[in-house]
């Protein structure tokens, strides 16, 4: 019998293609093995945020002509076509050029098949109770430094000696595919293309904000905060999601985000789980599967585990 659902996160499918082999395959060799685990055993598919970076960091075509990104992207979107499966994605801070939609939790298109975009979080009914589920960088406070990147990345050198406004204007217009200086719209369905950088950027006069941050951090404290930090945020939003609730609580709570697989059970028997990833640079290969009953186990693909 099918179980009920099977999480994963971080996907970012564009790092895979320079993957150094794990038992003779790149990430997304063994992917493409787990989605056939996944069509074979489970009923639904949730997708936790960050696919791969729309627009692309570096520049370039979203999606090149061949390649592990089209590889994977072919196999979801099989999958979400299945009549026999379901596949849920939810918007993290890399989906960035997916957020540009106008999304909910009803949203839909002709195109998108049997696929759900949702923002920012959803939860899951179960015979235990709920569990929460979010991409989870919304408690990251080093975004801060991100958008700091951003900003510098994208206009260091143009709009700078000009007003905030403006400049959240015009970062605002290139992040929904228009032109930042006229407004004219840029991008069009079925095309994505990045956003140019100009030739003086932040990594041209120097190393990233959160670069610097993370340079800076001594080892032992970004352990404990990459850990530590989201477990005291899931806490927190348990303990407030419980606290206005009826008879159905919720048990259980759901991250990705940090790349950091973790499991982790409260005084009052709760539970958080970090999702982990799949990125290119990284050993991990996490999942978390929830069965009819609402039990939840973490497991990692390539090692077996």
């Amino acid at each position: 019998m099918k179980t009920d659902l099977i999480v994963v996160s971080d996907l970012h499918i564009d790092t895979w293609e320079m993957s150094r082999k794990i038992k003779g395959k790149r990430k997304d060799e063994h992917f493409l093995d787990f989605l056939g685990y996944v069509r074979a055993n489970a009923k639904r598919l949730y997708v936790l945020g960050d696919l791969m970076d729309l627009p692309p960091e570096r520049g370039g075509d979203a999606f090149p002509s061949n390649g592990a990104v089209n590889r994977t992207v072919e196999a979801l979107w099989n999958l979400t076509n299945d009549p026999d499966m379901s596949v849920t994605f939810i918007v993290g801070n890399h989906d960035i050029g997916v957020s540009g939609l106008r999304i909910n939790s009803d949203f839909t298109l002709p195109w998108l098949g049997r696929l759900a975009i949702v923002y920012p979080k959803l939860d899951i009914e179960t015979p235990k109770g709920m569990i929460l589920t979010e991409h989870g960088h919304f408690y990251d406070p080093s975004l801060t430094l991100y958008a700091g990147d951003l900003l510098l990345s994208t206009y260091f050198g143009e709009v700078r000696e000009l007003p905030a406004v403006t400049v959240s204007s015009g970062l605002a217009r290139n992040l929904q595919r228009r032109d930042a200086e006229t407004g004219k719209k840029i991008w069009e369905p079925g095309v994505l293309k990045s956003i140019p950088r100009p030739k003086r950027g932040c990594r041209d006069i120097g190393r990233s904000l959160v670069g610097k941050f993370m340079r800076s951090t001594p080892p032992e404290v970004k352990d404990t905060f990459r850990i530590d930090h989201w477990r005291d945020a899931a806490g927190s939003v348990l303990t407030g999601y419980n606290a206005g609730q009826g008879n159905k609580k919720a048990y259980a709570i759901f991250f990705g985000h940090t790349h950091v697989p973790d499991v982790h059970t409260f005084e009052n028997g709760n539970r958080y789980f970090n999702t982990g990833d799949w990125c290119g640079d990284t050993p991990h290969s996490t999942y978390l599967i929830i069965d009819g009953d609402g039990h939840i186990t973490a497991h990692d693909w390539i090692s077996e585990r």
